[in-house]
């Protein structure tokens, strides 16, 4: 069996740390970054009560934050490519 280690200096290589500390860097993709966290979290509360409470409505708007979520996030990889 193979085991995995995760080291936390390898995240420090990766794109995704990069990504974030550009994007924190420049104060208008800072704030899509914000609201892009905002929205996520709360879709995924959005999405939780809705299934708890059975509301197909609340469970149907999580799913379209989702899909702003993905547009933020695609401006947010265009923003740190420029």
């Amino acid at each position: 069996m193979i085991k995995s280690k995760v080291n936390p200096d390898n995240f420090k290589d990766s794109i995704v740390y990069d990504m974030i500390l550009v994007t924190w860097a420049n104060e208008k993709s800072k704030k899509i970054l914000v609201f892009f966290l905002f929205n996520l979290a709360f879709m995924f509360v959005e999405l939780g009560y809705g299934y708890l409470n059975g509301s197909l409505g609340l469970v149907s708007d999580a799913y379209h934050m989702l899909f702003d979520c993905i547009a933020l996030l695609i401006g947010l990889v265009a923003a740190y490519i420029s």
